[in-house]
């Protein structure tokens, strides 16, 4: 999607408009652009790439030792390991 639309919508970054990703429905961040690169909006008019770069707070960790992209919400945390 054209990061246009996401900047200039009321909705902004919004998961109910997410794809599918390794780990579910989500919004997903990576620390290296290259990463991200192949995710980047390619622009028909001029051929170019565009994405955000964003400052993301991060709160809770949840290990899973394998993925699953059935996920619609992140898994509930376990209590007793907090």
């Amino acid at each position: 999607m054209d990061p246009e639309k996401i900047y200039s919508s009321e909705d902004g970054l919004d998961m109910r408009f997410s794809n599918n990703g390794m780990y579910g429905t989500g919004i997903y961040f990576a620390d290296n652009a290259l990463y991200s690169h192949t995710y980047a909006f390619k622009s028909p008019a001029d051929n170019t790439f565009k994405m955000f770069v964003c400052f993301v707070l991060t709160g809770d960790a949840c290990m899973m030792n394998q993925p699953d992209n059935s996920l619609k919400l992140p898994p509930l945390k376990d209590a007793t390991k907090s």
